[in-house]
This record gives C-alpha cells, sequence and structure tokens, in this order.
C-alpha cells in the first residue's frame, strides 16, 4: 500500500511540475530565469521540512503522513489560481514543497 501511495504521490508530482515553469512564463509573459527562480521555492520547501524532521517523530509518521498527503492535494489544486501572481506562487510552491517533503520524510 505504501508503494501505490508513493506512486500516486511522485506520478502527481512530475505530472504538475514538469509543466509548472511553462504555465508560470505563459502567464506572467517571464523568461526562463523569473519562472526557474519562482520554481525553486519548491526546493526551498524541501529544504525547511529536512532541517525541522523531528516533529513528524513528535506527532506520529502515520499522523504526519495523513495530514501532508491532505494537505498536499489542497495545495495542488490551489496552485493554477497562484499562477498569475509571483508572490502567490511562489508562496504555494513553497508549501508544496514544505507538505511534500512532509510526505517522504513521513515515508
Amino acid at each position: 500500500m505504501l508503494l501505490l501511495v508513493n506512486l500516486v504521490d511522485m506520478g502527481a508530482f512530475f505530472a504538475v511540475y514538469g509543466y509548472l515553469g511553462t504555465e508560470l512564463r505563459q502567464a506572467n509573459d517571464w523568461a526562463a530565469s523569473p519562472a526557474g527562480l519562482t520554481m525553486s521555492a519548491y526546493g526551498v520547501g524541501l529544504v525547511i521540512v529536512t532541517f525541522n524532521a523531528r516533529w513528524i517523530d513528535r506527532i506520529g509518521q502515520q499522523r504526519a503522513a495523513f495530514w501532508a498527503l491532505s494537505l498536499l492535494g489542497l495545495v495542488l489544486s490551489l496552485l493554477p489560481w497562484t499562477m498569475a501572481s509571483p508572490w502567490l506562487a511562489a508562496l504555494a510552491i513553497g508549501g508544496w514543497g514544505l507538505v511534500q517533503g512532509s510526505v517522504f520524510t513521513a515515508v
């Protein structure tokens, strides 16, 4: 079951992340650099979770995975409405990195 959850999670990740830079460029009429910098907010979210992963031990692995996957669905569903604003997009993409990193760490 855990492998199936990871398959769905990573499938969603690559499906969305692969096209997100193009969407940012089209929605904001950007060159590659601003879109790439905004996309790097995902990595910032991952780093934050990596250095603060002890919270998962405190609340429990299963509970953390449940809430992280639930929030992941919410964040991914909100992404399309944030693309026209660079700051909202960066915030949403950073949040995506936070919750996806929480899923990885909990698993």
